[in-house]
């Protein structure tokens, strides 16, 4: 099989598969199977099985449960990639989770950040117990705390506790504000933004303002 554990790796576990390695002072790590997987360094994590899934340097108690080129980076404590394709949580964002789906992303510091599944979606830095549940190419921004995005395509929550249930291009940008429809904007605090389907970009103009474009009223 040529599976692999390093010197040190005391108490640590290859079921099976083929060309995985668990490297150097990784004691308690377990890969269960598959092909090229990687456990760094002083990280007792797990690896259920896949192709080319990797847990980074002192990540301990993270999991990557499968799937291909999934990766928990370095310094990143009981985090979970549970499957899909090259999903990634970077550095310092323990106890994140990426649900599945393909190309997510969980940027640095972001703990107890959760992305459901999706493609493309993007977690930025410090977005601290933030959730996007799916869809595609949404994001929430840096410093975004407990922020929402539900689904949908291209929307953005880009303020702590604001949210986007879904719908199409919407950015929820001021704190504590809500945008949905269809490229509704909540650009300020407080604000509650909804835009039909025209397809008229829709904006707020100040805090507090619950706004609606509805072309029938």
């Amino acid at each position: 099989t040529e599976n692999a554990i390093a010197p040190g790796a005391d108490f640590s576990v290859i079921g099976g598969g083929y060309l995985n390695f668990i490297s150097e002072s990784a004691s308690n790590a377990v890969i269960v199977g598959g092909q090229q997987n990687l456990i760094d360094s002083n990280a007792w994590g797990s690896v259920v099985g896949g192709l080319v899934n990797q847990v980074g340097k002192r990540s301990p108690a993270s999991v990557v449960g499968g799937g291909v080129n999934n990766k928990v980076f370095d310094d990143v404590t009981a985090a979970v990639v549970e499957g899909g394709e090259r999903n990634r949580i970077r550095a310092f964002s323990s106890y994140a989770v990426i649900g599945g789906g393909v190309a997510n992303v969980m940027s640095n510091t972001s703990e107890s950040a959760v992305i459901g599944g999706g493609s493309s979606n993007v977690m930025a830095d410090n977005a601290r117990s933030a959730v996007i549940a799916g869809g595609t190419l949404n994001r929430i921004g840096a410093d975004s705390y407990h922020a929402v995005v539900s689904g949908g395509i291209q929307n953005m929550a880009l303020s702590e506790n604001s949210v986007v249930p879904g719908g199409f291009g919407n950015t929820a940008a001021g704190g504590a504000s809500f945008a949905a429809g269809l490229l509704a904007t909540a650009a300020h605090d407080g604000s509650f933004v909804w835009s039909d389907a025209r397809g008229t970009p829709f904006s707020s103009i100040t805090n507090l303002e619950f706004a609606i474009s509805a072309s029938n009223g």
